[in-house]
C-alpha cells in the first residue's frame, strides 16, 4: 500500500510540473508587456491558430493591445483564424478576398491615368495591431513595398516611424477617436449628430519610385507615404455605412528628403466591390475647387433619412492654387478624391491632411470596398509625370 501511494505521488508531482511546464511554454509563446497590456506574436516564429480565445480575452479589456509581426504576413490566415471569429476586419489583396468572396468585384489595373504611365507598386503587411478603444475594437495595418531596394527608406525605416512609436501614436489617436470625454476629439474639426463609429482601420504605408538621373543612373526614391485612417460609422440598422478616409500624405521629396522629385497630383480611391453594396454619394463633392493657404472643404454626409448626419472639416496647407476634383460614379461604384497642380510644381512642401468619404447602401448589412492611392510623380531629369499607386485593397464589415 505504501509503496502504491508513493508512486501516486510520484505521478502527481510529474503531472503537475508537466502542466507548469506546459502553461509556461504557452506564456513564452507572446511576449506580455505588461505595461502597455499588449501581447506580441512574431508570427514567422510561432502560430497562433490556436490563440483566438486567448486573444479574445486579452481584448475584452479596454486599452489593451495584440500586435503581429512577420516579415510578410499572411493576412489571409491570420484573417480566417483570428480576426473573423472575433469580427475584426482587414484589408486583404485581390487574391485572398476573392477566397472568402468569390462573388467579389475586383478594381481593374489601370496601365495609364490620363494618358500618363500608371506603375502598381505591390506591397506586404509587416504589422497588425488590434487595440481595444473605449470598448471599439480598431484596427493598425503597415505596408511596405515587395521589391524594396536597400537605398529607399520603408515606412518603418523612417527616422520618425520606428514600430514603437507608430503603435503609440496609433493607440494616441484611437482614443481621442472613441473617447468617452466629450471635450476630446480628432485632429480635424467633426461635428457628428447622427451615426455611430463601428471601428477604425488605419493603414500606414510606402510606395518606392525610380528616376534616371545623369549619365544614365538609375535612382530610387520614396515616392510617396501616407497614414489613413479608414473610419466606419452606421446607421441603427445597418443599411447604411459611411466610410472616412482621414489621411495624412506625405508627397515625393517630402517623405524622404530629395530635392530631385515631387508630387504633382495625389489620388484618394474608394470603391464598392459587392452586387450587395451601392455608392449613394460622396463627399467632398467638386468638379473644380481652387486651394489656397487654410482653404476649408467639408467632408461628410447629411442624409437622415438614412439615419446618418455627419461633418468633417479639413483646412488645406499645401502650395497655393492647388485643385480639388472630387467625383463618383454609382455606376461602377467608384469616388475619387484627386488634388492637383496644373503648373507641374509640387503639391506640397510637406505632410498635409485631406478627408474623403462615401456613403454606402448594404442590402445585406455587410459593407464590402477597396480602397487605394495614387501618386502623380516628376524630377529635375524628365518633362513627363509618373503615378505611382498601390495595390487596391478590400475590406469586408459586417454589422452584426
Amino acid at each position: 500500500m505504501k509503496k502504491f501511494i508513493k508512486i501516486f505521488v510520484v505521478l502527481l508531482l510529474f503531472a503537475v510540473n508537466s502542466l507548469v511546464c506546459s502553461q509556461e511554454s504557452k506564456v513564452s509563446a507572446a511576449s506580455i508587456n505588461t505595461s502597455s497590456q499588449s501581447l506580441s506574436f512574431n508570427l514567422d516564429q510561432e502560430s497562433v491558430s490556436d490563440s483566438v480565445y486567448a486573444i479574445q480575452n486579452h481584448l475584452d479589456v479596454p486599452g489593451n493591445m495584440v500586435v503581429f509581426t512577420a516579415n510578410d504576413i499572411n493576412k489571409l490566415s491570420l484573417y480566417e483564424n483570428i480576426l473573423k471569429p472575433l469580427h475584426i476586419p482587414l484589408f486583404l489583396e485581390d487574391n485572398e478576398f476573392k477566397q472568402i468572396s468569390p462573388d467579389a468585384i475586383l478594381s481593374q489595373k489601370e496601365e495609364k491615368i490620363n494618358g500618363e504611365k500608371n506603375i502598381v507598386v505591390p506591397t506586404k503587411t509587416t504589422l497588425v495591431a488590434l487595440y481595444n478603444a473605449n470598448g471599439k475594437i480598431t484596427v493598425l495595418q503597415n505596408d511596405e513595398p515587395i521589391n524594396s531596394s536597400a537605398s529607399v527608406q520603408r515606412f518603418l525605416n523612417h527616422p520618425e516611424n520606428t514600430e514603437q512609436s507608430i503603435i503609440d501614436d496609433f493607440r494616441d489617436d484611437m482614443n481621442k477617436l472613441v473617447s468617452t470625454k466629450k471635450s476630446e476629439s480628432m485632429s480635424i474639426s467633426a461635428a457628428n449628430d447622427q451615426g455611430d463609429i463601428l471601428t477604425s482601420i488605419r493603414k500606414t504605408f510606402t510606395v518606392n519610385g525610380t528616376y534616371t538621373g545623369i549619365g544614365g543612373t538609375k535612382n530610387n526614391y520614396v515616392a510617396g507615404k501616407a497614414v489613413t485612417d479608414y473610419i466606419i460609422y452606421s446607421n441603427t440598422t445597418g443599411s447604411h455605412f459611411y466610410v472616412l478616409a482621414d489621411s495624412q500624405i506625405s508627397p515625393a521629396g517630402v517623405a524622404s528628403t530629395n530635392n530631385a522629385v515631387w508630387t504633382t497630383g495625389y489620388k484618394s480611391n474608394i470603391r464598392t466591390n459587392s452586387t450587395t453594396n451601392s455608392l449613394i454619394s460622396w463627399s467632398p463633392d467638386s468638379s473644380a475647387l481652387k486651394l489656397n493657404s487654410d482653404t476649408k472643404f467639408t467632408v461628410g454626409v447629411s442624409a437622415s433619412a438614412t439615419g446618418l448626419q455627419l461633418s468633417f472639416t479639413y483646412s488645406w496647407s499645401g502650395a497655393a492654387s492647388a485643385n480639388l476634383q472630387s467625383t463618383g460614379s454609382k455606376t461602377s461604384g467608384l469616388t475619387t478624391e484627386y488634388f492637383y497642380k496644373d503648373d507641374g510644381k509640387g503639391l506640397a512642401t510637406s505632410m498635409f491632411k485631406t478627408g474623403h468619404g462615401a456613403l454606402i447602401k448594404a442590402t445585406n448589412k455587410v459593407l464590402s470596398f477597396s480602397a487605394s492611392h495614387q501618386f502623380r510623380n516628376d524630377n529635375v531629369y524628365s518633362n513627363s509625370n509618373t503615378w505611382y499607386s498601390t495595390n487596391s485593397t478590400n475590406l469586408s464589415y459586417s454589422f452584426n
